[in-house]
């Protein structure tokens, strides 16, 4: 099994290159670039399974992996445990869209600021004969974790991160206290078919344009929700289908919510959860905003 190790002992954000791939740019168009790294993965490769090892590397810039491992199957594991911050430009976009990777850690990471940082990260394929929601058969993704995080703020930033990984069983997000910025969850969790819980137990304020906007749509086995310290949801259609045909789901804790603001905000958060029966909410304020679209 071969191991790929990225790393730098400088503390300022790492910009990595290969040089068969894909050249650090700031201009080009995103999928001009991934047409490039598509003509890459055409070439014939070694099928010795990955596990990458990202140590020392503690912030990531523009563009540093983007479609990286795009499409390839090779890669098993993905650490990245000694990042602590997401702040470059699409750093993380498309990084291994449509593998076969079963774990991926972030043990250390604080905070994603970088707009389309984890942008189709992890995304899955799926065939148009596929039933609904089962994609196309190849995601292995069981287990994400990501302990330390606790903000989620750039622009389109895990947008798609994690969608159709229809194996996933665990996600740790325990210490998210803040999601803000436009898309910045959208969709990020759905269609993940077999994932009973999460964690949101710490997540305190949602604002942003769309930022949560079916972030857990379709998780059908989603059975309960902890989002006990979350205060407040402001900006348009923030939690536009958030958790949208979660037929599973039976309970929610709202219990601190005060706050709810801004146009369609909450707008079939939880649309067609057929089984939810219990939702705890207590001493919510509505505020009614003038239209101005996603903002």
């Amino acid at each position: 099994m071969a191991k790929m190790y990225f790393g730098s002992t400088e503390m300022s954000p790492v910009f990595i290159r290969e040089e068969k791939v894909i050249e650090r740019v700031l201009d080009q168009d995103i999928h001009q670039v991934l047409g490039n790294v598509n003509e890459y993965y055409k070439l014939e490769r070694d099928e010795t399974p990955i596990i990458i090892n990202g140590e020392r590397i503690k912030d990531l810039g523009d563009y540093a992996l983007i479609g990286k491992y795009y499409k390839d199957s090779r890669v098993e594991e993905i650490h990245f445990d000694d990042l602590q911050q997401l702040t470059g430009y699409a750093a993380l976009s498309y990084f291994n869209f449509d593998g076969k990777c079963e774990k991926i850690s972030f043990n250390n990471l604080i905070s994603i600021s970088g707009d389309y940082a984890c942008y189709y990260m992890m995304y899955q394929n799926y065939s148009a004969k596929s039933p609904p929601g089962l994609g196309n058969g190849t995601n292995t993704l069981k287990n994400v974790n990501m302990p330390l995080l606790q903000t989620i703020s750039g622009n389109y930033a895990c947008q798609y991160m994690f969608y159709y990984c229809s194996g996933l069983t665990s996600v740790d997000l325990s210490n998210l206290t803040s999601i803000s910025g436009d898309y910045s969850c959208n969709y990020m969790f759905s269609y993940c078919n077999n994932l009973p819980s999460v964690d949101l137990s710490n997540l305190t304020s949602i604002s942003g344009g769309s930022s949560c906007y079916g972030m857990f749509a379709n998780c059908y086995k989603l059975s309960s929700v902890d989002l006990s310290n979350l205060t407040s949801i402001s900006g348009g259609s923030a939690c536009y289908y958030m958790f949208s045909r979660c037929s599973g789901l039976t309970s929610v804790d709202l219990s601190n919510l005060t706050s709810i603001s801004g146009s369609a905000s909450c707008y079939g958060m939880f649309y067609y959860c057929n089984n939810l029966s219990n939702i705890k909410l207590f001493d919510l304020v509505m505020s009614e905003e003038k239209d101005e679209g996603n903002r």
